[in-house]
Parts: C-alpha cells; sequence; structure tokens
C-alpha cells in the first residue's frame, strides 16, 4: 500500500506515542475501564449495607427467637405448677394411706388422685415436647423431671401394694419431684427474661414454693399425729416447714406487684383459713412427747384447702406472666418482621439507585468516550482534509467553519463529566479554528505570490517589449552595445562577463 509524505510523517508522530504508551501499561499493569470501577464503588456502600443490615436482623431475629423460647418455657413452667399442686395432693392421698390400715376408701381417694396427676402430666408433657434450644439449667432440670417421673409409676406400686413402703421414704421420693419441678420454675427467670419479668417469674416461684412448705407441713404433721408421741425430728421437721413458708412469702413480697400481694392477702382469709392456722397453732404448742391434738382428717382437709387458695393465686399470677412473655413474644416479632421488610426496602433501594445511577454514569461516560472518538478520528481528520482542499474554506471564516465543524457534546447537566465533554467540544472547536486560520493564511499567502508573478510577468513583458524597440529604432551599433552592458549590469551580471 502507497502512503503520501503527509501521511507517513504522520505515522511516525503517532508511533512514539502509541509505543510509549505501550510502555506505561506494560509498566503498570493491566487497568480496569472506568465502568468496572463504578461498579465497584457501587457495589462497595451495598455490600456495606447489606453486612449492617443482616447484622441488625440477625440480633432482632435472636431476640425473636429468644422470647419465643422463653415463652415456651414459661408455658411449660405453669404447667409444671399444676403438677406440682397434683403430686402434692397425691403425696397427702399416700402419707394418709400408709398411716392406718388398709382402707378402701383412701385407696380410692389415691388412685382418683392418681388419675388427676397423670392428667397434670400430659398437660405438663405438651409444652414440654416442643421445647427447642433449652439452656443447659433448665435442660439438666427437665431431664431430671423426666427421670422423676418415670419413676413415679414403680412408686405407686409400692403405695398401692402396701407391703414395703416405707411412709417417709415415700413421701421423700415426691418431694424429689416436686423440688426438681420447682427448680425448673425458678430457672426460667434467668433464660433471658426481661428484668420486670424475671422478677414476676421469680415471684410465682417464690409462691409456688410457699405452697410447697404448706404442704411440706401437711405431711409432717399427719405423720407425727398417726405416728404417737411427737419426736424431736418431727418437731423440727414442722417448724423448718413453717420457717420456709415465711421466707418463701417474704421473697414473694419482695418482687412480686402490689396487686398480686393483694390477691395472696385477700386468698388466705376465710374459714377454713383461720382453722388450719388455730391447728397450727396445736401443733406448734405441743410439746416433744406429747400427741397433737388435731383430727387427722380436718388437719388435710383445712391444709389442702389452704393449698388450694395459694394455688388459685399461682395460676392467676402465671396466666399474667404468661401474657406477658406472649406480649414480648410478639412485639420482637413484630419488630423482627418490621427491619426485616426495612432491610428489603433499604437493599431493593440501595439496589435500584445503585443500578440508576451506574447505569446512567456509565452511559455518559461511553457517549463522551464515543463522541471523543468521532471527533478524533472522523471529525478532526475531516475537517483538516476539506482545508487543504483548494477553497476548502469557502467563504466562511475561520470562526463560522469552526462553529459549523465543532460537534456539539449530548452530555448534558452540571456535573464534571458534562464539564470533561464541554471543554473537550471546546478544544476541538479551537483546534479547527486554527487549523482554518492557518488555511486561511496559506490561500492569501498563494494568492499573494500569484499576483508577484503575474505582475513580475507583465513587467519583463513591457521591458522585452522595449528593447525590442530600442534595439530596432538604434541604429549605432556601439550604442546598443554599452546599453545591452548596462542593462546587464542592473540585471546582476559581472562586468567582466562579455555581452553575447
Amino acid at each position: 500500500m502507497s502512503h503520501t509524505p503527509a501521511q507517513s510523517r504522520r505515522d511516525r508522530r503517532v508511533q512514539p506515542a502509541a509505543s510509549g504508551a505501550a510502555g506505561r501499561r506494560t509498566l503498570r499493569g493491566p487497568r480496569w475501564k472506568i465502568a468496572s470501577k463504578v461498579r465497584v464503588l457501587v457495589m462497595l456502600p451495598l455490600l456495606s449495607v447489606l453486612a449492617f443490615a443482616a447484622l441488625a436482623l440477625y440480633t432482632t431475629a435472636g431476640q425473636a427467637l429468644s422470647a419465643h423460647r422463653l415463652s415456651g418455657l414459661v408455658d411449660t413452667a405453669s404447667a409444671a405448677g399444676d403438677l406440682v399442686h397434683e403430686l402434692q395432693g397425691e403425696r397427702v392421698a399416700a402419707a394418709a394411706l400408709l398411716a392406718g390400715a388398709p382402707d378402701a376408701t383412701r385407696m380410692n381417694a389415691y388412685l382418683q388422685q392418681v388419675a388427676a396427676t397423670d392428667t397434670a402430666t400430659g398437660r405438663y408433657q405438651g409444652p414440654r415436647s416442643v421445647l427447642l434450644s433449652v439452656p443447659a439449667g433448665s435442660a439438666a432440670l427437665l431431664a431430671h423431671v423426666d427421670d422423676d417421673l418415670a419413676a413415679l409409676t414403680p412408686l405407686r406400686k409400692q403405695v398401692e401394694s402396701g407391703t414395703s413402703a416405707v411412709l417417709s421414704a415415700v413421701t421423700f421420693q415426691y418431694r424429689i419431684v416436686i423440688a426438681d419441678l420447682l427448680a425448673f420454675t425458678a430457672s426460667v427467670a434467668q433464660d433471658g427474661a426481661p428484668a420486670d419479668t424475671a422478677d414476676q417469674i421469680r415471684a410465682t416461684a417464690a409462691l409456688g414454693q410457699a405452697g410447697e412448705y404448706v404442704a411440706l407441713e401437711q405431711v409432717a404433721v399427719l405423720r407425727a399425729v398417726t405416728a404417737g408421741p411427737l419426736t424431736p425430728a418431727a418437731q423440727e421437721e414442722i417448724t423448718g416447714t413453717r420457717t420456709g413458708y415465711t421466707d418463701s412469702i417474704l421473697a414473694f413480697g419482695s418482687v412480686a406487684d402490689p396487686a398480686w400481694q393483694g390477691w395472696l392477702e385477700q386468698a388466705l382469709t376465710g374459714d377454713d383459713v383461720l382453722a388450719a392456722q388455730r391447728m397450727e397453732d396445736l401443733v406448734a404448742r405441743t410439746p416433744v412427747g406429747g400427741h397433737p391434738q388435731v383430727d387427722s382428717a380436718a388437719w388435710v382437709s383445712a391444709m389442702a384447702a389452704r393449698i388450694g387458695r395459694i394455688q388459685s393465686v399461682d395460676d392467676r399470677i402465671n396466666a399474667v406472666v404468661l401474657d406477658t412473655v406472649r406480649g414480648f413474644q410478639d412485639s420482637q416479632v413484630a419488630l423482627a418482621s418490621g427491619e426485616a421488610a426495612g432491610v428489603v426496602v433499604a437493599v431493593l433501594t440501595a439496589l435500584v439507585l445503585g443500578w440508576w445511577v451506574g447505569r446512567t454514569l456509565i452511559r455518559r461516560l461511553h457517549r463522551m468516550r464515543d463522541e471523543a472518538r468521532a471527533v478524533a478520528y472522523q471529525s478532526l481528520p475531516g475537517a483538516a482534509a476539506r482545508l487543504r482542499t483548494q477553497g476548502g474554506l469557502g467563504a466562511e471564516t475561520p470562526e463560522e467553519f469552526a462553529r459549523r465543524e465543532t460537534f456539539a457534546p449530548h452530555t448534558r447537566g452540571t456535573d464534571e463529566i458534562t464539564e470533561v465533554a464541554d471543554a473537550f467540544a471546546e478544544v476541538h472547536r479551537a483546534a479547527v479554528f486554527h487549523a482554518a486560520e492557518q488555511a486561511l493564511e496559506r490561500a492569501s499567502l498563494g494568492t499573494m505570490f500569484v499576483k508577484l508573478a503575474r505582475r513580475g510577468e507583465g513587467l519583463v513583458t513591457r521591458l522585452i517589449r522595449g528593447l525590442d524597440e530600442e534595439e530596432r529604432s538604434e541604429e549605432d551599433p556601439d550604442r546598443l552595445k554599452r546599453n545591452a552592458e548596462k542593462i546587464g549590469v542592473a540585471a546582476g551580471r559581472d562586468r567582466c562577463c562579455p555581452t553575447a
């Protein structure tokens, strides 16, 4: 392929610059395009938003799960309270059966109480079976309770047979089951409950413990009445139950709401409660070796009524605590749902905005790149080629030619991209304007040389015509020779040179 001299000069000018750019790329390594950089800049804040949103959502979801677990634990503890009440009744029925001679009435009462206990056990097993991710402390207590409930079957068979059953051992076995259930109820307060809810759970646990001390006193006095003279151990046991009841009521009053304390004070009034207190006083005044002057049946009935009143208050408190915990659970679930919805909206908004901003920016950069390439490879070379032709400017001035040839940038706005596009358009206009000025100067210079040549041609023609006339009219050859020499000297010829 042949090249013109102008193209060869342009190639020589372009090649060093290209080789220098290639060398710089080799030294710096691969470069990212602006579009890739824009995508990275858009993705970085989006990923940060996603990370912080996921962290907040994880925390809130964890709180909602903890609230759900707490609700299950409180529900199980409430069922455990009912089971404790039935086990207390079963224990005193077993004590009454074993303390006296075999009696069909006491056996039927015991079997009826066993059936009631089994019903309460079924209600307890319902929420117990669906508990998941139970804390270690509560899980260990629940495992003990499961073992204790499984051991009730052989214990009941011993009570029903009455052959090898010992009253103290039987009541102690029941006491172990009840103690584990009450310990589980108290442990729920430490399983992620808010401070006020934890105090409420402690209050119901203390009240349940108070009811257990009353039930223990009921069994202890029953054993003392049927065993004969009051022994020091029996007296100490009875005194210990009364002291434990007092301590439990004080613990209940320290954390319970005033309204709950009013419920308990109101429940512990009535004829049956007064009768139980009178019999308690008679037992307390009985010296060691004496016989408690109370009727066993009346004692069991009065203390059972007292336990039932305490249990009724405990049931009311458990209902309030369960409602509180469920309300807390609902609030946590609503909060988690709201945060999840907010996270989804925030992420979608960030995605849409990031996509819109990135797409708009990249499209404008691509448009500016295409315009720059069009100027570099089409518009500017085309304008230069037209200016190199004869009469490229025509009747236009350089300003008019530059205004016509300069591209109008399609980028609109007030940001830096628009400023760069406008600046590039101005550079293009200035380049075309200076090229047009140079073309105009070249055209003017050519016109001047043409005029000078034509003027010189006219002068030479007139001179030759005058010399011809002079030569024709001159008669003296020597004079003609001298005139020729003078003309030669005026034209710059040396005098030594002979005249032809």
